[in-house]
């Protein structure tokens, strides 16, 4: 699966660059990594996963969040470790 330069789409995250987002975010909370894996993985809508997961909405949101943050940081910081 591939993410475009418009950042983390639902549904066609891959499961392992999530995994390592997980991590760069220090999400350690199984539920909400479930959640998040739904959503960015599985495609599920955030009320979804909520329901699923028995999730506080707004720490989902704020995870969410997070997940793109770093996102949006990893991308920035890849052109310094691509070689040419």
């Amino acid at each position: 699966m591939e993410n475009n330069v418009q950042g983390l789409i639902p549904g066609k995250v891959d499961k392992e660059h999530l995994d390592l987002l997980v991590r760069f975010a220090r999400i350690r909370s199984e539920t909400i990594v479930a959640a998040l894996q739904s959503y960015f993985v599985e495609g599920l809508t955030q009320r979804e996963a909520i329901d699923r997961y028995q999730v506080n909405q707004s720490q989902l949101s704020q995870k969410v969040a997070e997940i793109r943050e770093v996102s949006d940081q990893v991308r920035l910081a890849a052109k310094y470790y691509t070689s040419e």
